[in-house]
């Protein structure tokens, strides 16, 4: 079941490689940006954001998904009563 809201579930990501040579990803729908010395690492630590972000978005879903800017992520990114981060 949540395999099918996911599949619905679209980000628009920018890498961008910094006048210092480090890389800044960007996701600005859901206000997460990283800066690492190499891509990798970059996309790396933005995994880690979005799992945190998800987590959080779960530990408190009434608050996040009755906030007007995160209405259309709260079906999508969390299903409380069908799964949960191990």
């Amino acid at each position: 079941m949540f395999q099918i809201f996911l599949e619905s579930l679209t980000f628009n990501v920018s890498l961008v490689r910094e006048d210092d040579g480090y890389f800044t990803v960007a996701v600005e729908k859901l206000n997460l940006f990283d800066n690492a010395e190499s891509k990798n690492g970059c996309l790396m630590l933005l995994l880690e954001d979005m799992k945190e972000y998800a987590q959080d978005f779960c530990r408190e879903f009434d608050l996040w998904s009755s906030a007007t800017n995160r209405q259309k992520e709260a079906c999508p990114i969390c299903c409380k009563d069908t799964f949960s981060f191990g």
